[in-house]
């Protein structure tokens, strides 16, 4: 349940951001941009983002976020910013001004051919940054992110705050606290702990747990006393841990049958996510050997039957368990 005070607060908060980015990217109509300029620009988008994102409102954080990687393309010199590109940036920029003055009804908009427009043909490859909506908890880094940070020799800290004590009780705002740590090195991820919460009195009143996975050279003595918040809110993490070796898989020759079922076990647990579901995929064989003609044509049958069995064999937690069966089919 969303915050009417909070999001009206960000609402105020990211115009007044946008008063003093916006005139920055006109005035790239006229001179070409310097990394300063650019690197102002970002960091607006990315408190943004981070912001709103945090309650969930998909299309502002995505918008930000589009806007942000096209910047970061020209940034890093991959692509030019030509006088038709910068005048694509201001139309994103002024659409994006009007879903922040209007954040209750932002997700109803049209937005997909503004993205098709900067580059982008579908909104799944924006979606690996912080604060998605249905993040686990607490917050695990992902194997990309975790091979990014070694090879820059960078810490991932995940950092647990709560919203009244740790940010508003000391004057501070979400996008605040998220400028922050923008400053300080690269907000991953944000979450928000809603399991003890239960309508919008408890979001009221409850001191939410606020949980950011943060990659900074930073060390924790200092990141503690920039963000004014104990050294015992920041955790450091073993990254090693987090990230998946190929000596983890199954010894198993990439032309038998027994690799290809092994694969199609991870697609099942994909499907089922997307419908809700919770199924254990299971398979007894002996492995034989196939040609490339015969893997393509039973992978597709055997998805196609994968497909039918989860929409239509397999109920959805609930109501297997209302008919005395286990949660999880197989």
């Amino acid at each position: 349940m969303l915050d009417q005070a909070l999001i009206e607060q960000l609402s105020k908060q990211a115009g007044d951001i946008l008063d003093q980015i916006e005139p920055v990217v006109h005035a790239w109509r006229t001179e070409d941009p310097q990394s300063d300029s650019i690197n102002e620009v970002f960091r607006g988008l990315h408190t943004i983002k981070g912001g709103f994102g945090f309650f969930g409102l998909k299309n502002i954080k995505m918008l930000a976020h589009a806007l942000e990687d096209d910047l970061s393309e020209v940034r890093s010199m991959h692509i030019n910013l030509t006088p038709d590109h910068v005048e694509l940036c201001i139309r994103a920029f002024a659409r994006l001004r009007s879903l922040c003055a209007e954040p209750w009804t932002s997700d109803d908009a049209e937005i997909e051919p503004l993205f098709k427009e900067l580059g982008f043909t579908d909104t799944e490859s924006l979606s690996e940054d912080g604060s998605n909506e249905a993040a686990q908890w607490p917050l695990i880094p992902s194997h990309k992110q975790c091979e990014q940070a070694i090879k820059l020799s960078r810490d991932i800290f995940r950092i647990t705050l709560r919203t009244s004590r740790d940010i508003e009780e000391q004057g501070l705002t979400l996008l605040d606290m998220n400028d922050m740590l923008t400053a300080l090195g690269n907000p991953m991820q944000m979450a928000t702990g809603l399991d003890d919460i239960d309508g919008l009195t408890d979001c009221l009143s409850i001191d939410l747990a606020y949980q950011v996975l943060f990659m900074t050279s930073v060390g924790v003595e200092d990141l503690a006393l920039t963000l004014d918040i104990p050294e015992e809110c920041i955790e450091v993490l073993n990254l090693q841990e987090f990230i998946k070796h190929e000596d983890d898989e199954p010894d198993m020759a990439i032309d038998g049958i027994e690799y290809l079922l092994h694969s199609i076990g991870h697609v099942s647990a994909e499907l089922a996510e997307r419908m809700e579901k919770q199924v254990k995929f299971e398979y007894d064989v002996v492995d034989v050997s196939l040609d490339a003609a015969q893997r393509l044509g039973l992978q597709a049958c055997l998805i196609h039957l994968l497909r039918n069995a989860l929409d239509h064999g397999i109920e959805s937690p609930d109501d297997r368990i209302k008919h005395g069966k286990e949660a999880t089919g197989i």
